[in-house]
């Protein structure tokens, strides 16, 4: 019963809104609204036929909804844990709460000679690799498909290692991590570019979270870590796995949760940076980043910088508006109605507009 045909034109609308955009030297801010989805829940995820019906109807009601761009493709999403899992993490449920992981390894002496583990041994990858089989199979060319949801290095270190370990040796002790971090690095790789093979002309990158179309490339990764690690275990334990990701893949976008403004600057000198996806406001995250960090770091590049806000609190993206960045403004609205949505996305984006121009 999904709108093909329908789909198909509403999303190269956003599409070619999304690419002007990206080529404009000094963009005028867009404004994205979108409804809620299920899959992101465990319920949703655990199996390829419930996460592709709740995606499906996912973007049904975007077709529904006031909003300059959209996420229009379907992700192969089973929580953050995925690397982990290959490591022998067990995936944890809990009522319906996407799934997690706890660590395995309790010292850095742990790590010591453990094995690479292989994509055929996992049961997560490999059921990765059967939802991008079924969701292919059902929609065949028609919605594109992104890589699931890649964790970067560190963040995946802190999945497997205790993270105190684990923060501690990236000031005091990296010679002992660094061959465990490569090889988490190694495995993204490998296990990203098993997915692109499988999804075939279907792909849409950089990923995860992130505006994806197919003419473009990188990699989408999430860095939580960085919003909480000191500026010299970033140096150390972050930066360097994330630019060899983005040597390896031509490009790479990152997303981090919490207020990573102390390690804004340096992660803006990351080789090939596409894109960030930062907290800007209360509604979406307890610890935003802060304006200034956000406009020192990233003002007169290149970077797509997507900013993330309550259309109630457009007041801390004020001087972001007014400064030289290429700023997407994605919404949090605390409403179900459709039209209460749309009536608020139309009073937001007007806002924005008069802000970027005062």
């Amino acid at each position: 019963s999904f709108p093909f045909e329908k789909f198909l034109a509403y999303k190269e609308e956003k599409r070619n809104t999304f690419l002007k955009f990206i080529q404009d030297a000094s963009p005028k801010p867009l404004v994205i609204s979108q409804p809620d989805s299920t899959h992101w829940t465990g319920s949703g995820c655990v199996s390829k036929e419930r996460s592709l019906e709740a995606q499906l109807a996912y973007l049904k009601a975007c077709m529904e909804t006031e909003s300059d761009l959209a996420f229009t493709y379907l992700e192969p999403w089973y929580g953050v844990g995925v690397y982990a899992a290959a490591y022998g993490c067990d995936y944890i449920f809990v009522d319906d709460e996407p799934p997690q992981t706890r660590p395995i390894f309790a010292s850095v002496d742990d790590l010591q000679g453990i094995p690479k583990p292989h994509i055929k041994d996992c049961q997560v990858m490999s059921h990765v690799l059967d939802m991008i089989r079924y969701f292919k199979d059902q929609v065949g060319d028609y919605i594109d498909i992104s890589l699931t949801d890649t964790q970067s290095t560190n963040d995946t270190a802190s999945l497997i290692l205790d993270p105190c370990e684990l923060f501690v040796a990236s000031i005091s002790d990296m010679e002992s991590i660094d061959p465990f971090l490569t090889q988490i690095t190694e495995l993204i790789e490998e296990f990203s570019e098993r997915q692109m093979e499988l999804i075939g002309g279907n792909l849409a990158l950089p990923g995860h979270i992130m505006l994806c179309d197919r003419k473009l490339g990188g990699i989408a990764v999430s860095d939580d870590n960085m919003a909480f690690i000191s500026p010299q275990a970033y140096d150390n334990s972050i930066f360097p796995y994330n630019e060899r990701l983005s040597r390896h893949f031509g490009g790479i976008s990152i997303h981090t949760c919490g207020n990573a403004s102390a390690n804004l600057k340096r992660l803006a000198q990351t080789p090939n940076l596409f894109m960030v996806d930062l907290a800007l406001g209360t509604a979406v995250d307890p610890m935003p980043n802060r304006q200034d960090a956000v406009i020192e770091a990233f003002s007169g590049s290149d970077v797509i910088v997507k900013v993330k806000v309550g259309d109630q609190e457009l007041d801390k993206i004020s001087d972001i508006l007014k400064s030289d960045m290429k700023t997407i403004v994605e919404l949090r609205m605390s409403c179900g109605s459709t039209d209460e949505r749309n009536r608020r996305f139309e009073k937001a984006k007007q806002t924005i507009e008069e802000m970027a121009k005062a």
